[in-house]
């Protein structure tokens, strides 16, 4: 299986979570659900956490989230 490859989103906030998904707010481009199978351990992972997002480049074709 090849190695996933992620996009980082700097300045993400995440608005809110389920055990299923996080609602992320990424700049300049609006609010997405993404589910947690596509988001890097070394993302934000806190309600109301703003930082560094990193998310498959697979769920941003998917989403149309530029990068």
């Amino acid at each position: 299986m090849p190695e996933q490859l992620y996009i980082e989103f700097e300045n993400a906030e995440l608005i809110r979570q389920t055990e299923m998904a996080g609602l992320f707010e990424i700049e300049d481009q609006g609010q997405f659900w993404i589910p947690w199978s596509q988001v890097s351990e070394d993302s934000i992972d806190r309600d109301g956490q703003v930082g560094s997002l990193f998310l498959t480049e697979w769920i941003c074709a998917k989403k149309e989230i530029e990068y």
